[in-house]
This record gives structure tokens, C-alpha cells and sequence, in this order.
């Protein structure tokens, strides 16, 4: 979930400061969560949310941080990868910032594309 403020269901994720309970950002492309669909939100649930699509489909639940390994695997790491770098003992906050500041192969391949279309088209 887009967590910017016209917050909207993505298929796209980042891993910046994506804060549980933080809401919404003033911030252009800082926050992202993972949409829970549930039809049993408590009565003190602090930030529940609801969406109607296009066609009127009604969606319930809450939006919760993505995990540290979440991060590395949208960067492109491999599980195990995560794994050797947990066992160090690296705090969570750590290992979030490790994600944010990597540049992995098919980062940098996905840019490469997009430079080389552009560049085609002149």
C-alpha cells in the first residue's frame, strides 16, 4: 500500500521509513505498508482502513510494516542472504537501513532498461 497522501492499493513497495502506525506521509514516496484484509477489526484498532475499488467492492482491514526480510527481498536478496546478515545479531532498524541503501543487480538492471528505451527513443 502507498501510504503517500492519495493513499492507494500498489503492486509497487518501498522499504523507506515505513513506520507502523505512522499514517500519512506529507512526504512524496517514503511510505509503504502491507494492506491485512480482515472483517474483525477491534473496537481500539487505531488505524483501520477502507477501500472501495472501481466497481464498488468494499475492502477492510489495517496496514502493518513491512517485516526487514520483506525489504531485502524486494531488493532483490535472496532469503539466505538475509539469514547470514540476521545471525550477526544487526538490530532490525540496521537491517532496514541495510535494505535502503542497497543497490542490487536487478536494481540497477531495471534502471539500465529504462535508460536504454529512452535512449532508443532519440
Amino acid at each position: 500500500m502507498d501510504l503517500n497522501p492519495d493513499p492507494k492499493l500498489t503492486e509497487n513497495a518501498r522499504c523507506i521509513t515505513a513506520r507502523h502506525d505512522s499514517g500519512i506521509s506529507n512526504r512524496k514516496a517514503e511510505h509503504s505498508g502491507v494492506f491485512v484484509e480482515s472483517t474483525n477489526i477491534a473496537d481500539d484498532e487505531k488505524f483501520a482502513v477502507a477501500f472501495v475499488e472501481p466497481n464498488g467492492e468494499v475492502h477492510i482491514g489495517r496496514i502493518r510494516k513491512l517485516t526487514p526480510r520483506e525489504c531485502w527481498r524486494l531488493q532483490g536478496f535472496t532469503d539466505e542472504q538475509f539469514n547470514k546478515a540476521k545471525a550477526t545479531g544487526l538490530s532490525d532498524s540496521r537491517l532496514y537501513k541495510m535494505a535502503g541503501n542497497a543497490v542490487t543487480v536487478n536494481v540497477i538492471s531495471e534502471i539500465g532498461k529504462i535508460i536504454k528505451k529512452v535512449n532508443d527513443k532519440n
